[in-house]
Order: structure tokens, then sequence, then C-alpha cells
């Protein structure tokens, strides 16, 4: 999964050097011509890689496995954001607030992917600790 992220956003990153250095997208016009060619090759993969890099070594360390089903809801949030961005650019549309509603699904979308990082990150009784590794918790 992590591998798999990181290509994404290496190949994002080559078509982002296209599109700007290369093409050189110096007026307004071009860029709005072009928003749909950005979609697909640069935005949409590296927020995809994104993803799949950092929920590839958060979730690889899971210690409480019932944090999993919050990262499940953050993902979803993150690909229908995902989703959305691209059908906006694809139109392309131009109009802010479009947009600022995207931003606010992945921003809440991060703050619940955060929540269960934090969650997880407590450490575990002892007890917890052993049942876990499968021995009889100790009598106190």
């Amino acid at each position: 999964m992590v591998i798999t992220g990181f290509a994404c956003i290496v190949a994002s990153l080559y078509n982002f050097n296209e599109f700007f250095f290369r093409k050189g997208w110096s007026t307004w016009e071009r860029v709005v011509s072009a928003l749909p060619l950005y979609a697909l090759y640069v935005a949409t993969p590296m927020l995809l890689g994104m993803l799949l890099f950092i929920d590839g070594r958060i979730v690889y360390r899971l210690r409480r496995k019932w944090t999993l089903s919050i990262h499940f809801v953050s993902n979803l949030m993150w690909l229908y954001g995902i989703k959305l961005l691209y059908d906006l650019m694809s139109q392309p549309i131009t109009e802010a607030r479009r947009y600022q509603e995207v931003f606010y699904l992945i921003v809440a979308s991060l703050t619940l992917f955060l929540i269960g990082v934090a969650i997880d990150s407590i450490r575990l009784s002892k007890k917890m600790e052993q049942i876990k590794k499968g021995e009889p918790p100790a009598l106190s």
C-alpha cells in the first residue's frame, strides 16, 4: 500500500512538472482549459497517493482493531472528496464556493483520521497487553 501510494505521488509530481514548467500555463484561459487534464493526471493521483501512503503506514501499526472503523469512515470521506474535486475540475467549474465545500469535507476527513490515530496511540493497560498476547492476565 505504501509503495503504491509513493508511486502515485511521484507520478503526480512528474505530471505537475510537465504541466506547469514544460508546457507553461501562463494565462488563465490555458489553465481553465487544462483543468480536466490536471484533475486526471495531477490532483487525483496525488490525493490517492497520500491516502495510500499515510493509511498504509498508520493502519499497519494499529493496536486497537476497532479504530480501523474510524479510519474506514475517514477514508470514505476522503475518497468522496477526491471524487467531488475531480468532478468539479473536469467540467471545469471555477466557482470558489464549490471548492470550499470539498475543502471542508477533506478537512473533516483528516480530523476524523487524526482522532482515530490519537485514540490508537493511547497506551494499552498491562492487562489488555497480556490479553492481546494470549497470556492470562495476572491476578492483582
